[in-house]
């Protein structure tokens, strides 16, 4: 490919079509919109003024009405109670979890919002609890030191892929110069 953006681009046209991948600028880390989620999360609750919390918490309740079948086989359309009592338990574990330390507030963000249950991104959210126990164990559990390192250096790294899988590898014009691959 001619630069990253394009290999991004093509390796997740490849995932989606459940081919295999290997790629050290295409499969970035923060390209995962869930993985992004979490970063949000942890921007979100880090910082101090509790009115701006609850109002940007609040704003990722669902917006629009949940529609659910009835009994005749049509939908009803009406926001039940319990949609928004089941927003209100998510917003209150997020709450909660946001006084654990790092490593287990991301592990209770991937629970409460099913993150884990995503196939599509289950790569990412993986490599993404990696880097968080990585930076643990050198650093702290401290949370604007960690986004601090994840706009300096985390955004950048890439799922590693290992030499020797069946997969497509996708590399720009400039990495693949003065490489030989068998056919």
């Amino acid at each position: 490919v001619r630069d990253k953006k394009k290999g991004v681009l093509v390796s997740k046209y490849l995932l989606e079509k459940g081919i295999n991948v290997i790629s050290s600028e295409s499969l970035l880390v923060s390209s995962s919109n869930d993985v992004r989620l979490l970063i949000y999360l942890l921007k979100v609750l880090s910082n101090k003024n509790e009115e701006i919390n609850n109002f940007i918490l609040e704003s990722l309740r669902p917006s629009t009405p949940s529609v659910e079948p009835n009994a005749n086989g049509g939908e009803n359309n009406a926001k039940t109670p319990n949609n928004d009592d089941k927003s209100s338990i998510i917003t209150e574990e997020i709450r909660k979890a946001s006084k654990l330390p790092l490593f287990e507030q991301i592990e209770k963000f991937i629970q409460i919002l099913k993150l884990n249950k995503r196939k599509e991104s289950i790569v990412y959210i993986q490599a993404f609890q990696d880097l968080v126990f990585d930076y643990n164990q050198k650093h702290s559990s401290d949370v604007e030191g960690f986004l601090s390192w994840w706009e300096l250096e985390g955004k950048n790294i890439s799922i590693e892929g290992g030499s020797g899988v069946n997969a497509v590898n996708i590399l720009t014009i400039h990495k693949s110069k003065g490489l030989d691959f068998p056919v």
